[in-house]
């Protein structure tokens, strides 16, 4: 399998993310899901990183790492019975506007599965897995 060179805009010039990451981990038999930054935070930072390039931020990226399996809360994250076993990596990429209803959502303190979740960005380097081709379809067609 040959490596594929991608050519990244300059820095100035990508799409403007900000990030938000989860623990998530079951202890004794409770599923804890932990935010870092909190919601609260992430709507800070929006404004800051705004003010601060002039910019709108586009996407904010949500990672979810499950410690120790993924629980059954998050069974919408993946059917792998390996990763739900062991635990794995998950990601949502939302616009501004549908993170911020999609959090409305969020009522039981874990997080909720998105029908917004963005393709990765071609100018951050792109992304070709199904839900990436799915969603990039979907969005070409909405803009037909």
């Amino acid at each position: 399998m040959s490596a594929k060179r991608i050519k990244l805009k300059k820095k100035k010039d990508r799409t403007q993310v900000v990030g938000q990451w989860f623990e998530i981990e079951v202890v004794d038999g409770v599923t804890k899901t932990t935010a870092y930054p909190s919601n609260e935070e992430v709507e800070k930072m929006i404004a800051r990183k705004q003010e601060e390039t002039g910019r709108p931020v586009e996407l904010v990226y949500r990672r979810l790492n499950f410690i120790n399996g993924i629980p059954e809360e998050y069974k919408w994250v993946t059917e792998d019975p390996q990763a739900r076993k062991c635990g794995s990596l998950g990601v949502q990429r939302l616009r501004v506007a549908d993170w911020r209803e999609h959090i409305l959502d969020e009522t039981s303190g874990h997080v909720a599965p998105s029908k917004y979740h963005m393709p990765r960005p071609e100018d951050r380097g792109g992304c070709d897995c199904p839900a990436c081709r799915s969603m990039a379809c979907r969005l070409a067609k909405e803009a037909a």
